[in-house]
């Protein structure tokens, strides 16, 4: 191949690999000196009984020993869903994941449990046992991750896969587990694993594919209600709810330090802001919303003559566009869709009349994709202001780049428009 055009990456694409013509070539079978033959992987049935043997090194059948290590307490528990939450947990705060994929080297389960430490096969696995071992039905699932490449489905490759997870199946729903997070509920998987389909490693039955999806909703709701006085200072409520992967990233972040720290980086992020009063709900109840609610007081520092100008996008604004390249000729993939709403209620002075507001705006991607929406409404000396930006779906084809493009520097475009107040 020659004059071959450099590949450029850019955000929300998978690995590099998937999209670079190359030749890979597996081992099919070995032929010893003695003329036999050993066929390695020709059939996924075989490749299921290397995966078992060889990749899982026997480490599948260990439930006795986690019956002992499990406390009788989560094993006595009747309601069979509520029981798997409880070995869920168990076995999720029990272990520090030590960032380490599944190999195929010897996986020591009983030795990463006392040390408290492990891979992703030595945690999964030991969750994978610790189910078995409470009478619940399970399955190993192999896949490859997101920077990891997309495995071949034409032939049996077990060298493409370098992630394994458990599924669960409690009164015939199956639930998706990987006890490598602290941060994600039970029947979530980390946005690492979304990556097409998966393989459901069956020992009794044939194995199977499956494609993984989150389980909830990726959304950040921001509301804020705030009174503008005569020297030119907000003050007021910020509430924010974060679901899905974003109630996740937030939950990693406030684990980095305490609360008083976390306040500190919140007000270095947002200059000329203090928060007064600050209250937070559901921090460790992975599987609800996480909500935060703030008292706050702003100082603005754009005051014209007798004009005061305010961009009221105060927080999450979108100001820079991720699709920066000409061209691309490899899909746009989000992982998962998310909803972004930002909700300002502004009161200002009796003696300010509003002279200026951000034009409103809406547009939609092409096939359903995602929409932005910015309203403005004016009530007396009340303004409110509401955008909703919505990513739709995961893929975006390369005939959709474009529109994408173009859609975020909308936005961006959008979300710099400001409210100008006029002194009487």
């Amino acid at each position: 191949m020659n004059d071959i055009p450099a590949f450029k990456e850019e955000e929300h694409m998978l690995s590099k690999k998937n999209y670079i013509s190359r030749i890979c070539f597996d081992l099919k079978s070995i032929t010893s000196y003695r003329g036999v033959i050993d066929d390695l992987t020709t059939t996924w049935k075989q490749a299921d009984k290397t995966l078992k043997d060889q990749f899982f090194n026997n480490q599948t059948s260990k439930k006795s020993f986690f019956k002992k290590n499990i406390p009788e307490e989560i094993l006595a528990t009747q309601n069979t869903l509520e029981k798997a939450k409880k070995i869920f947990s168990f076995i999720q705060n029990h272990f520090t994941w030590n960032k380490k994929y599944w190999t195929n080297e010897d996986a020591k389960i009983k030795n990463a449990f006392e040390e408290k430490s492990g891979d992703v096969g030595e945690v999964n696995i030991s969750l994978y046992n610790s189910l078995k071992a409470a009478d619940i039905d399970a399955n190993l699932v192999v896949l490859s991750t997101r920077e990891h490449g997309v495995p071949t489905k034409l032939f049996p490759v077990i060298y493409d896969y370098n992630y394994v997870i458990v599924q669960a199946i409690i009164d015939q729903q199956p639930y998706f587990l990987d006890a490598t997070d602290r941060f994600i509920p039970f029947g979530e998987i980390p946005h690492r694993t979304l990556n097409g389909d998966a393989r459901i490693i069956n020992f009794k039955e044939e194995s199977s594919w499956v494609t993984l999806k989150p389980k909830y909703q990726s959304s950040l709701n921001t509301t804020s209600k705030l009174t503008l006085n005569e020297e030119g200072v907000f003050t007021g409520e910020l509430m924010m709810i974060r679901n899905g992967y974003l109630a996740v990233d937030q939950r990693k972040k406030m684990s980095l330090t305490n609360e008083e720290g976390y306040l500190e980086d919140f007000e270095a992020q947002n200059p000329n802001l203090e928060v007064e009063e600050y209250q937070r709900r559901g921090l460790d109840e992975l599987d609800k919303k996480l909500q935060e609610k703030f008292e706050i007081r702003l100082e603005i520092d754009e005051v014209l003559g007798n004009k005061i100008r305010i961009n009221p996008f105060l927080f999450h604004r979108v100001e820079k566009n991720p699709f920066k390249l000409k061209e691309r000729n490899y899909p746009v993939d989000f992982a998962y869709a998310r909803l972004n709403n930002y909700y300002l209620r502004l009161t200002i002075p009796e003696n300010y009349t509003i002279a200026k507001l951000p034009e409103e705006k809406a547009i939609a991607l092409p096939n359903k994709g995602g929409r932005f929406i910015l309203k403005t409404i004016k009530e007396g000396n009340t303004i409110s202001i509401l955008t909703r930006f919505q990513i739709s779906k995961r893929i975006f084809p390369v005939e959709e780049y474009y529109a994408l493009k173009e859609f975020y520097k909308q936005i961006i475009v959008s979300e710099s428009g400001y409210i100008i107040l006029e002194k009487k």
